[in-house]
């Protein structure tokens, strides 16, 4: 039981500092904060394996005042029948209140970090699928928005083929995942139809599929201000 009380100690302590460090960055990244919650679950995750395997520390003074009085009886003071009687059956074991909690303490934690990892392998299956979006609106605003928060690493912004998907993960490489859709091009002087394919799809020659979703016939009907539908790569 001390041990059950010692975890529910050493885990509220945990997720109090994590909630705390979380409030005070709270200007931060989110991945930053939600990195600081993953590992404040984890580590309450192993806090019953931590208390069981790590020796506990007693102080001196505290070990000198739990000495239990001595009870010794001398044999010849015993009885046969009292003799007999001090030899103790062995019980069966039973469930104790601890092992209960500690059992259920494991099956929570199987079951949090169970997620955490399937979250993490989703994640990185998505990011597999999706496709860097070298221009347009989204990369501008995440470029801006990088400035002003002064974020010293570059920002990654993908395009999911989900369209119901809006996230950002990562702390090492920050990464914006977008839904795909049709972006939409304001044709300024000078653009070509193989210029701006080559602004989206990073391929110049990728460009007659927004000739076709634009019914352009002739590359020379681009005019400043024409706004043309970029379909998905």
């Amino acid at each position: 039981m001390t041990t059950a009380i010692a975890v529910i100690v050493d885990v509220s302590v945990v997720t109090a500092l994590a909630l705390l460090v979380c409030r005070a960055l709270r200007h931060k990244p989110a991945a930053v904060r939600h990195m600081i919650l993953a590992v404040s679950l984890g580590a309450a995750a192993v806090a019953p394996a931590l208390e069981a395997a790590i020796p506990q520390w007693e102080l001196p003074l505290l070990a000198a005042a739990s000495i239990p009085s001595s009870s010794l009886t001398l044999e010849s003071e015993l009885s046969p029948t009292t003799a007999a009687v001090a030899v103790a059956p062995v019980r069966t074991p039973r469930l104790t209140l601890a092992a209960a909690v500690a059992a259920v303490w494991g099956i929570g934690a199987f079951v949090v970090l169970a997620g955490l990892l399937a979250g993490v392998v989703r994640l990185t299956s998505m990011t597999r699928r999706c496709r860097p979006i070298p221009s347009g609106t989204w990369r501008e605003r995440a470029a801006v928005l990088a400035i002003q928060d002064g974020l010293p690493r570059p920002v990654a912004v993908l395009e999911c083929p989900d369209r119901a998907l809006l996230l950002t993960w990562g702390v090492f490489r920050p990464r914006i995942i977008v839904p795909a859709g049709e972006r939409v091009w304001t044709v300024q002087s000078g653009d070509t139809l193989p210029w701006i394919a080559f602004k989206e799809y990073n391929n110049a020659t990728a460009w007659r599929p927004i000739a076709e979703a634009n019914g352009l016939r002739d590359l020379r009907d681009l005019r400043p201000g024409l706004k043309l539908v970029i379909p998905n790569g």
